[in-house]
């Protein structure tokens, strides 16, 4: 996988823009063409970038390194070094990002089994 398409795909920020785009602009189009089905594709969308966002981990660090990452203990320095910072930093943003992408999974298949 590209640099520039890891960068895209771990960006949390961008992936729930993008999500509620999708579904805001398929609310104007079913409401425009009054065919709500527009409104339940959205819902797929949305489910899809919330597993993306679920995957954060593993799409930034490649398979072989969130296996390595995950068995891999390391008690640290007394005083954090910038890497350890930026780790710490990093795992805090993918812990955001499986919360994010499980609530945008549930509530994307809600809007696509019912929207």
């Amino acid at each position: 996988m590209t640099s520039w398409v890891r960068r895209i795909l771990t960006c949390n920020w961008f992936l729930i823009v993008a999500a509620l785009v999708a579904v805001g602009a398929s609310l104007v189009a079913s409401v425009l063409t009054v065919q709500w089905c527009w409104l339940a594709r959205s819902g797929a969308i949305a489910a899809l970038i919330g597993g993306i966002l679920a995957a954060r981990k593993l799409i930034r660090l490649g398979g072989n390194g969130y296996l390595e990452d995950q068995n891999t203990i390391d008690g640290g320095h007394f005083v954090p070094t910038a890497d350890e910072r930026e780790k710490e930093r990093q795992d805090a943003l993918d812990i955001a990002a499986l919360k994010y992408g499980v609530v945008l999974v549930v509530l994307g298949t809600l809007l696509w089994a019912y929207g």
